[in-house]
């Protein structure tokens, strides 16, 4: 009798050891991320969004109603954008979607033309 009472305590204290680090080790961190590309395509019924990074690799996201910044409406194919967003467990929360400005590019009128007399 003993050593079943022994044996049922004994298992009871491994599972309540065991048990925390296996729920440790299922939670897995969010990592976070940061895209910068151009918009390649925008679907408004499924509020996604495919941005197209500089080494020309694609990423499609899902934009939800607690994603901060621009919203679904004011993007189109082209706009240059920053995407940050969290991974977990392979789904991806978009956080915030920024309007990247265009570059300011330099205009320079030409020399005026030396005139000779």
């Amino acid at each position: 009798m003993k050593k079943v009472l022994f044996a049922a305590v004994l298992s009871v204290v491994a599972l309540t050891l065991a048990l925390p680090a296996f729920a440790q080790e299922v939670k897995k961190e969010a990592k976070k991320h940061e895209l910068t590309g151009t918009i390649k395509a925008v679907d408004a019924a499924k509020g996604a969004i495919t941005v197209t990074n500089k080494d020309g690799v694609d990423k499609d996201l899902t934009v939800g109603e607690k994603t901060k910044g621009a919203a679904l409406a004011d993007l189109k194919v082209g706009d240059k954008v920053k995407v940050t967003y969290t991974e977990v467990a392979g789904k991806i929360s978009v956080k915030a979607i920024a309007l990247v400005p265009a570059e300011k590019v330099k205009v320079t009128a030409p020399a005026p033309a030396a005139t000779t007399k």
